[in-house]
């Protein structure tokens, strides 16, 4: 057992670097098979019961033994679904571990006020286990975001989302890894999540709830899987070969089950004609379900002269309930 704050700290990063050497996670995103972390099975993986409660007073609970006879999670349908993922991760750290039956009030990325050494550790754990720095390295060279690109908050919300995670914990990631400097990181935190959704928006669309996100969907997110909510904005900001005739086909988006509901192209220099273009399309859906993304840039004089294609999966199902989706779905297949 750790007998300091630094000693928790570092077994439980320890013990997320060793599920992720045993699951073979990173090698499985870094290669393409998986797209991301999913938490919520890898616990049922690991043996864990799980299921999402509207919990008064907790974020989550981790049952197990002496006082249970088998492992169990239970995680508040109160938050939303990258606070769902990062408790799952917490009460994975307990069970990983091996700690004592816990119930969590709070959990919280590398937080300073936890005297418990069983929670620091825990929190260590989820940190590493959901934020670890190969997989801001992985996102980054994606979209070719290097350290400069980094310091711009509308980058890193983008990136948050990519990584499942609130933007503050996607900040601090940045300082935990050594990725930037405190100073850079401390610039980032004086931007509110709600200001860059806004910024994102730029006036070509309305967001029901301010929880909601705004996805900037690039060429970089090719073959992705990405979860969001069904009330989040999507745009696709993509480079369009106008002057060789290729033009993104905005009605794959419609057939895909996307509205689309702001089309335009935007002139690297906003005046010269010719030469690539960027087209951008603010897109939403109507319900709360899985959606294959088939977006193909082709001459549409020649419908089968694709130049590209930009083909990802969004999960707008927003955050859990009950039993978690992919459970119901392997119940559903048996």
């Amino acid at each position: 057992m750790p007998t300091s704050r630094r000693e928790a700290i570092l077994e439980g990063i320890a013990a997320a670097q060793r599920l992720h050497a045993k699951l073979g996670l990173r090698k499985s995103i870094e290669s393409g098979a998986a797209s991301h972390i999913d938490v919520f099975g890898i616990a049922i993986k690991q043996g864990a019961f799980l299921l999402f409660r509207p919990l008064k007073g907790l974020l989550g609970a981790y049952l197990g033994q002496p006082l249970f006879p088998s492992a169990g999670i239970l995680i508040s349908t109160q938050r939303d679904l990258h606070v769902q993922r990062f408790t799952a991760a917490h009460e994975l750290g307990h069970m990983d571990m091996a700690h004592t039956p816990s119930l969590d009030e709070n959990v919280g990325l590398w937080r300073g006020e936890s005297s418990d050494l069983q929670e620091v550790a825990a929190d260590a754990f989820a940190s590493e286990f959901l934020l670890p720095r190969w997989l801001y390295v992985n996102r980054a060279a994606q979209h070719k975001w290097d350290s400069k690109a980094l310091r711009r908050p509308d980058i890193v919300y983008q990136l948050s989302l990519r990584l499942g995670a609130s933007y503050d914990a996607t900040c601090w990631g940045l300082l935990g890894h050594q990725i930037l400097p405190r100073t850079d990181v401390e610039n980032l935190k004086k931007y509110a999540p709600q200001e860059l959704k806004q910024e994102a928006l730029a006036g070509r669309a309305q967001l029901k709830h301010g929880w909601a996100d705004v996805w900037i969907i690039t060429e970089g997110d090719k073959d992705r899987k990405f979860e969001g909510s069904p009330d989040d904005i999507i745009i696709f900001k993509c480079r369009e070969r106008s002057s060789a005739g290729y033009l993104w086909d905005e009605a794959r988006l419609a057939e895909s089950g996307l509205e689309v509901i702001d089309d335009s192209r935007v002139h690297p220099d906003g005046e010269e004609c010719g030469g690539d273009i960027t087209r951008v399309l603010v897109t939403k859906v109507a319900e709360s379900r899985e959606y294959t993304v088939m977006f193909p840039e082709r001459r549409p004089w020649s419908p089968h002269d694709e130049l590209t294609r930009l083909s990802l999966v969004l999960d707008l199902q927003g955050k859990e309930q009950g039993l978690p989706r992919s459970a119901r779905k392997t119940m559903a297949a048996a």
